[in-house]
């Protein structure tokens, strides 16, 4: 069984609690996903959420607020399918849509 940090690679629980921004220097929105017990960081290019949802091009967290089961879903196959970035996080770009 592979680890990343504490964190199994063999999923049971993935779960989304309400914890999302937006962060100015990487123009990026990010949500946290705990699976296991364990945190994982979510990230959200900007082009993934306005290349997506262009209504939103102006205010990305929108698109998050208004599409967060769509996102969401995004995430958990991410993470179902290990796609783990070098720090453990996950990265949405436009082409997981």
């Amino acid at each position: 069984m592979m680890v990343y940090g504490n964190r199994s690679k063999k999923q049971t629980g993935i779960t989304f609690p309400q914890m999302e921004c937006w962060s100015p220097m990487t123009e990026m929105a990010t949500f946290a996903a705990d699976l296991n017990g364990d945190r994982i960081m979510c990230r959200v290019e900007t082009e993934a959420l306005t290349g997506r949802w262009p209504e939103h091009a102006r205010e990305p967290m929108k698109a998050l607020a208004e599409h967060r089961a769509s996102i969401q879903a995004v995430a958990r196959r991410l993470i179902e399918e290990e796609r783990f970035e070098d720090d453990g996080s996950i990265l949405i770009r436009r082409s997981d849509f």
